[in-house]
């Protein structure tokens, strides 16, 4: 088996082979291919494919190695490590439980400036001071704190607790909107921070980009229009429609998937909230990482299935019956009504309980 288990875009990762008695007295040539899990090679940071890669010796722990840069343009996901060992008197392969059964990896982008919320110690010292965690990785308890601030920013309060870009977000044209709302759009995302970009797009072709003048925003709705000014974009509009059609070929469609592309930044800005407020914030992403962890760390609860959201951001986990009997049921219990309550509470303080029909 391998020493690495995940591995990180944006930085070099050592990968071993662990054997079986090989040397590195030129007996053998040891390669390496790394291969998504949609069947493709990995390409590496020079745009060169990962594969059959030439690994090299460690003399001090007398292993095969290969160093893996991913090229920045990596999707993350999960990935297979295949190693190829061959004789080099006979030229004939060594069988290797690593050719037979490839170790599976994580690959995940790696940012040294990371957003990090809640830091593992204060969960650890709050939520779990009472479990033995000797044997569980650090990394993967960050990893959990990570998921579990996306499912709530995601899924549950659908606001981001600091300030992020979405980019190219689409809304469809509608006629019906436009003639009595000016065009007026809900973001998915709240607290609206700012604009970045407003593109009016018919298939593949750019008709306008909006300088921020003509737009006007509701940062607590998450609202954007384009404001009607005469000789502005709203004039280009009427008058030449799409690529020099007419306004009422425009206005005969009365629907344009993809029409509108906005990129903005939304969330709330955190150096500015109080203290008690970035504290509840904290408990929250808390409870609901412990009420994904405390099962996996509980032997006495029947764990029967878990699940990883494909966007890195969910884990759902069921249980056999016995799960009420362990240790940490009534804890997790607890958590679950007192995240619900929470959820319930910044969802109404941010608007989100209030859902805005846009004409």
């Amino acid at each position: 088996m391998y020493i690495t288990e995940k591995l990180h875009i944006g930085k070099t990762n050592r990968v071993y082979l662990t054997d079986t008695g090989l040397s590195g007295n030129n007996d053998y040539t040891v390669t390496l291919s790394v291969v998504a899990e949609t069947g493709t090679v990995a390409v590496d940071a020079l745009d060169a494919n990962l594969e059959n890669k030439a690994c090299t010796w460690d003399a001090t722990l007398l292993k095969y190695y290969f160093e893996i840069t991913f090229a920045t343009a990596t999707v993350p996901g999960f990935f297979r490590l295949f190693w190829l060992v061959i004789t080099t008197a006979t030229g004939r392969p060594v069988s290797l439980q690593e050719q037979n059964e490839p170790q599976t990896v994580r690959v995940i982008k790696y940012s040294t400036f990371a957003r990090e919320l809640v830091p593992v110690q204060w969960f650890l010292d709050h939520y779990l001071y009472k479990v033995d965690i000797s044997d569980y990785p650090l990394e993967e308890i960050r990893e959990s704190l990570k998921i579990a601030q996306g499912d709530l920013e995601m899924h549950k309060c659908n606001t981001f607790f600091s300030p992020t870009t979405i980019t190219d977000e689409v809304h469809d044209y509608y006629y019906e909107r436009f003639s009595s709302s000016f065009w007026i759009q809900q973001l998915h995302h709240t607290p609206l921070i700012s604009i970045t970009s407003f593109t009016i797009k018919y298939g593949d072709t750019e008709i306008a980009t909006l300088e921020n003048d003509y737009v006007e925003i509701d940062k607590d709705l998450g609202t954007v229009e384009i404001m009607p000014t005469q000789g502005g974009y709203f004039y280009t509009l009427l008058s030449t429609g799409l690529s020099g059609m007419a306004f009422n070929t425009l206005a005969g469609w009365s629907r344009i998937p993809l029409f509108f592309h906005i990129t903005y930044q939304a969330g709330l800005n955190w150096d500015s909230l109080g203290e008690a407020e970035k504290m509840s914030i904290r408990h929250a992403i808390g409870m609901q990482a412990a009420i994904n962890l405390l099962p996996k760390l509980d032997s006495r609860m029947g764990l029967s299935s878990e699940s990883r959201g494909v966007d890195g951001t969910t884990e759902s986990f069921s249980y056999t019956s016995s799960a009420m009997y362990g240790q940490n049921s009534a804890a997790i219990e607890q958590y679950q009504k007192d995240l619900e309550v929470w959820v319930e509470n910044f969802r109404r303080k941010y608007g989100k309980n209030i859902f805005i029909q846009v004409a």
